[in-house]
């Protein structure tokens, strides 16, 4: 940056990327404290970037349009850039995704978490108590076989907390 803008009036600005007058950039690398360090890199004095002026046409003919990358279609509103950062800062509640099925996936976590789950009743997908013949909930207390009142106290006390 200083070299296309010179601090001193004696210094002439250089633009590195004209083709007739623009300068190469020499990369400069050193070890400072054992980190690579780049602070002594500088542009290399002005010249033409080829001698051939058809060889300069031929480059410039294959260069890419960047235009289309600045369009403002791309980019999103204010308000929209706003709102996603209040919810990345987690100053907002969590955003809603925008397809059903991961709606449905999330509100399917959120009954599991709140301890509503129960498995589908679809043929052979629910889990049945063979002594009982009865479908399990996710969290029935008695799902893992040994229950004991002190399990049960310690359950409801972290279902508490949770659904609080």
């Amino acid at each position: 940056m200083e070299a296309m803008k010179p601090e001193f009036d004696d210094e002439e600005p250089i633009n590195p990327f004209d083709f007739w007058s623009g300068a190469n950039f020499k990369l400069k690398i050193r070890k400072v404290e054992g980190y690579q360090n780049y602070d002594k890199s500088e542009f290399d004095k002005p010249s033409a970037l080829f001698d051939d002026d058809d060889r300069l046409e031929k480059l410039y003919n294959n260069l890419y349009d960047l235009n289309e990358f600045l369009d403002p279609k791309n980019f999103k509103d204010y308000a929209a850039l706003e709102k996603r950062l209040q919810y990345a800062l987690g100053l907002k509640g969590t955003p809603k995704m925008q397809d059903r099925e991961t709606q449905e996936q999330e509100a399917q976590w959120e009954r599991e978490r709140r301890g509503d789950y129960t498995e589908p009743s679809a043929a052979g997908s629910s889990y049945e108590d063979m002594s009982e013949g009865r479908s399990k909930s996710f969290n029935d207390p008695d799902i893992t076989g040994s229950n004991t009142e002190e399990e049960d106290d310690s359950l409801n006390y972290f279902a508490k907390l949770v659904n609080s």
